[in-house]
């Protein structure tokens, strides 16, 4: 995973970038046809906490994440007014939520204004997930006040995260749970 990160230990920020491209043709394959690339990339940042005599102390939460993917839609004509709309979409997620805790010793001679970080914990795990589906939509125009829609939709879901440490230190194993994989993540059924 790479973020785009804001820089530990300052005040309270949020950075997000947005990308998107859309692309529209209304002339293809005897129908028309929607797509959409998109990436956004998300840091947001608390402000320092001293929370002390709590064993967190002085702390600040930290929440990065990128997400990125794309849909293809065709709405194809099948009769004057019964309409077919079929495509796919894709979506990527990265996400990392952590806890920058501080020095309480730097941050008492310096009356609040200094956080030297002496550790950095998972609040949330880092993960990935993705997801995969394909569509289609049945729509029927009857009458001009009645219109009956239908689908179905099949989509595949991947999610895996790292060995980590809580918050507590206790080790955890992460995993894998794509499709295809059992609950040990070895795809053996």
């Amino acid at each position: 995973m790479v973020f785009l990160r804001l820089p530990w230990g300052g005040p309270q920020a949020d950075r997000n970038l947005i990308l998107n491209l859309s692309y529209r043709h209304d002339d293809i394959l005897n129908g028309s046809l929607d797509s959409q690339l998109y990436y956004r990339d998300n840091s947001t940042r608390s402000a320092p906490r001293d929370r002390r005599p709590r064993p967190f102390g002085i702390f600040q939460g930290e929440l990065e994440s990128q997400n990125w993917g794309g849909r293809l839609g065709l709405n194809t004509p099948l009769a004057d007014s019964l309409t077919l709309l079929w495509g796919a979409d894709y979506n990527h997620e990265t996400t990392a939520n952590t806890f920058n805790l501080f020095d309480p010793d730097a941050f008492d001679a310096s009356n609040g204004r200094v956080n030297r970080l002496i550790e950095q914990r998972p609040l949330v795990p880092p993960y990935t997930l993705s997801s995969l589906g394909l569509f289609s939509q049945l729509q029927w125009q009857s009458t001009d006040w009645l219109q009956l829609s239908g689908g179905v939709r099949h989509e595949r879901i991947g999610f895996s995260v790292g060995d980590y440490t809580t918050f507590f230190g206790d080790p955890i194993a992460g995993g894998d749970r794509s499709p295809g994989s059992t609950a040990d993540g070895t795809g053996e059924r």
